[in-house]
């Protein structure tokens, strides 16, 4: 990643999933964190549960915005598990 990513707001493509894939639809709001642009910070209806994992780019035509200043798309990514 060059610089700060974009779009700011409306950014597309991260997804919660459980262990068999099926998508959790809790992500209301994906945006590049204001006081770091090279952070995307997901707002969640409730909180994940604990087996979720968190991806970028899933399935076989997933639709992905986030670039860079040099318009380099992000990479995919995932499964990842996620902490408490």
């Amino acid at each position: 990643v060059n610089g700060r990513l974009q779009p700011s707001e409306k950014v597309e493509g991260f997804s919660l999933r459980r262990p068999d894939g099926a998508e959790i639809k809790l992500i209301y709001n994906a945006a590049v964190d204001p006081a770091d642009g090279s952070v995307v910070i997901l707002k969640l209806q409730n909180p994940a549960p604990e087996d979720a994992s968190l991806e970028y780019g899933a399935g076989l035509d997933p639709l992905c915005n986030l670039t860079d200043l040099e318009d380099m798309a992000a990479p995919v990514f995932g499964p990842l598990p996620l902490k408490g």
